[in-house]
């Protein structure tokens, strides 16, 4: 805020002396005049002042209700510096051209310079609102969105298709109401049945169950079910014979959502080669991302091998 007090003063008066040259009749030494074609490029370059300063005044949220948010990763701080430096050398060279009474080849120019950088702008302003919620109406661009108003139209989305979905009856046991859920396609419930039956937790222990319901959280993208279903190939249980590749298959696809002792387990195959050609950096990154996460193996295994992983790396 203080460098936009400290910069308001010296547009206010290149903005006076743009308006002082614009609408009288003055000269300069070279009794020249301004113009009709200059007068509308000067009145053209004003109004795209104007937006610039707009858009910098909504990014800094000084348009309540109005949000901007960018998508390339670098921060909104970086456009507001970049919008302010654009706004303010276009006042300033605008008074300047305007003063001189210059030809209206100039007053083009400096008409187009900010063209560009404002459409990379719009691009970026366009990606990163794409995630936040575009502004539900009169924005097909997608540029600004009104947070609250998406929120709300999200929220009553939300409850809508809650309000479709059968409601769910009671159960006897925690079992039954975990199946119900699992054979309405909830990962997480899948997961939980497949535990069960392989377990033999509250129902008769049955591999070929405990499989299809790991299977099916697995497919579905759960990542425990992934964990789960990889952790009996490689280790030959709930009846499946030990495959490593097919282990690696579905421990991958765990560990890359993060799930630390599936991370764990592929730092372990690349490490001894099982399911995947041994390769001690693959090992290294995959336990180091365990342990990140406080995984005792990874950790206890990191600190075994560092010497060795620190030897071979020379």
């Amino acid at each position: 805020m203080g460098l936009v007090a400290l910069l308001s003063p010296v547009c206010f008066i290149c903005l006076l002396v743009i308006i002082l040259n614009l609408f009288t009749n003055t000269t300069t030494n070279n009794n020249l005049k301004l113009g009709w074609k200059q007068r509308l490029w000067i009145v053209l370059n004003l109004l795209m002042w104007a937006y610039e300063l707009f858009f910098t005044i909504v990014i800094c949220d000084g348009v309540e209700g109005l949000n901007v948010h960018f998508g390339s990763g670098l921060g909104d701080l970086l456009y507001v510096f970049t919008l302010m430096g654009m706004a303010l050398l276009h006042i300033v060279l605008l008074a300047i051209f305007t003063y001189n009474h210059l030809h209206t080849f100039f007053f083009v120019v400096l008409m187009c310079m900010p063209v560009f950088p404002l459409m990379l702008m719009h691009l970026n302003a366009a990606r990163g609102n794409e995630e936040n919620g575009y502004m539900i109406s009169g924005n097909h661009a997608g540029l600004y969105y009104n947070s609250q108003a998406q929120y709300e139209q999200r929220m009553r989305e939300r409850e809508a298709e809650e309000a479709k979905k059968p409601k769910k009856p009671e159960f006897a046991t925690q079992f039954e109401s975990y199946l119900y859920d699992a054979e309405h396609g909830e990962g997480k419930a899948q997961n939980h049945i497949g535990r069960c039956y392989a377990l033999g937790d509250g129902v008769e222990q049955n591999d070929s169950l405990a499989i299809k319901w790991y299977r099916l959280a697995a497919e579905g993208g759960y990542d425990m079910g992934q964990r789960n279903l990889g952790v009996c190939y490689y280790k030959g249980l709930c009846g499946l014979d030990v495959d490593y590749t097919e282990a690696v298959k579905w421990l991958r696809k765990a560990a890359e959502q993060g799930n630390d002792d599936a991370q764990y387990l592929m730092g372990c195959c690349y490490k001894d080669g099982k399911g995947v050609e041994q390769n001690d950096e693959e090992a290294f990154r995959w336990l180091r991302l365990a342990a990140r996460q406080e995984h005792e193996g990874a950790q206890k295994l990191l600190r075994e091998n560092k010497q060795v992983w620190q030897l071979s790396n020379k």
